[in-house]
């Protein structure tokens, strides 16, 4: 089948004479009521029963309809097909039963001729109004109020990622945005000049280029109230913020990303480059002073997990901070036993199937020191293991320190046997 054409749907019996047209089924009930208003024709039983209830019965036993009742059925049908051709979405009605999904609209004539339109949000909705206001019946999907596009309080507007997006102004090449009566964004690409306005942007007035997406400020922009994200641009020489001023991001979701067209990432303290970051690599730019890495408190935060740790790590030294013990009184074992030092380091086996990352069997950590042996954690939380009592999503751990000083406790113990020997 072609696809068909549009053809103008004239409404079926639109100038026929009233007295032609009835109450349906009212001529065969002994009653005839001439009318052609669409309440009236369906008030009887009949209407809803079908042409059955409304025909005449002839000797044979025959049915014919009456000439009144058939006007009048394709005389409701076309007018309401007609109605529905004429507005394209049906008003509201009281008595209809809607259901999640339906939508409705409604004109507001007194106030400039406003339309909004309203899905259901419940089914069987019946004889719930259209609400003012936020209502759990109807949510408003749309409103045209005076030629602008109203939204809902919660609502946007979305794009597909796939297609290029547009909102522009044809006519002027200006475009405003509001928020509530505050106008928060002017751009004027005849005057290529783009203004944001109000907290926490206060005013920016700037020559910019728009380019697949991209806002580009060709001077320093000065923020004075800081920048808080969702947003996105490049401005090409800079953005200054004044003391106290923050980058924020949305905590929402999505994921926030600071992204650099030429590969590298730079951060700068007082005009020197102090944090390079690359495709591979972080580098700590330091080129007249050595910066620190500190955690806010001290002994309070962990470099790395059981589950996330880092490969190699590199230095000149390594400096404690008051862990290292003594075990002069004995060290510990798994099963609760209290040996010497180099009996502790002698119970240290080889671990049966484990290889190391230069291909030598590891030692079983099982087998080190109660105090040195940790099973794996993340968050504080032990991690489930598997038929081989092997952590599942993590690794266990050795803690160095303590094996350290276990060493040198070790190193004390072979000092004074071989000082007694020397003496005998």
């Amino acid at each position: 089948m072609s696809r068909l054409t549009r053809e103008q749907l004239k409404q079926f019996g639109s100038s026929g004479a009233i007295s032609f047209y009835g109450k349906f089924g009212s001529k065969a009930a002994g009653s005839p009521v001439n009318t052609k208003d669409l309440d009236t024709i369906q008030a009887l039983s009949a209407w809803e029963a079908g042409l059955q209830d409304a025909c005449i019965i002839a000797a044979d036993g025959s049915k014919a309809p009456f000439l009144e009742d058939i006007n009048s059925l394709h005389y409701v049908h076309s007018y309401q097909q007609a109605y529905m051709f004429q507005e394209g979405i049906p008003e509201w009605e009281a008595t209809r039963a809607y259901y999640i999904g339906s939508v409705v609209k409604k004109i507001h004539l007194t106030d400039g001729g406003s339309v909004n339109l309203y899905c259901s949000m419940m089914n069987n909705n019946i004889n719930t109004p259209l609400p003012i206001s936020t209502d759990p019946n109807w949510a408003r999907l749309i409103g045209l109020e005076a030629g602008n596009v109203v939204l809902d309080r919660g609502n946007y507007i979305s794009f597909d990622l796939n297609y290029e997006n547009r909102i522009y102004s044809p006519s002027t090449g200006r475009l405003k945005i509001k928020a509530g009566n505050t106008e928060v964004l002017d751009l004027d690409v005849n005057a290529g000049t783009c203004y944001l306005k109000g907290k926490p942007w206060e005013v920016l007035n700037k020559n910019f280029t728009i380019n697949g997406g991209t806002l580009t400020v060709s001077g320093l922009a000065t923020l004075t109230g800081g920048i808080t994200t969702p947003a996105s641009g490049y401005f090409g020489s800079g953005v200054n913020l004044p003391d106290g001023a923050d980058i924020t991001f949305d905590s929402g979701v999505g994921d926030t990303e600071i992204q650099s067209g030429g590969g590298v990432l730079g951060m700068k303290v007082d005009g020197s480059r102090a944090v390079e970051m690359d495709a591979s690599n972080i580098y700590l730019q330091l080129p007249t002073q050595c910066y620190d890495i500190d955690p806010f408190f001290a002994g309070n935060h962990d470099l790395g997990s059981a589950s996330k740790y880092w490969r190699e790590i590199n230095y000149k030294t390594l400096t404690d901070r008051g862990c290292l013990g003594c075990f002069d009184d004995g060290v510990e074992l798994a099963n609760g036993e209290v040996v010497s030092d180099l009996e502790a380091i002698a119970q240290i086996k080889k671990h049966k199937t484990k290889k190391t990352i230069y291909k030598k069997p590891m030692l079983d950590y099982k087998t080190f020191p109660k105090v040195a042996y940790h099973k794996a954690k993340v968050n504080g939380k032990l991690l489930k293991r598997n038929s081989k009592d092997d952590p599942i999503g993590g690794a266990d751990g050795v803690e160095m320190t303590s094996m350290f000083s276990i060493f040198i406790g070790a190193f004390k113990e072979v000092s004074n046997r071989l000082q007694a020997l020397e003496v005998k």
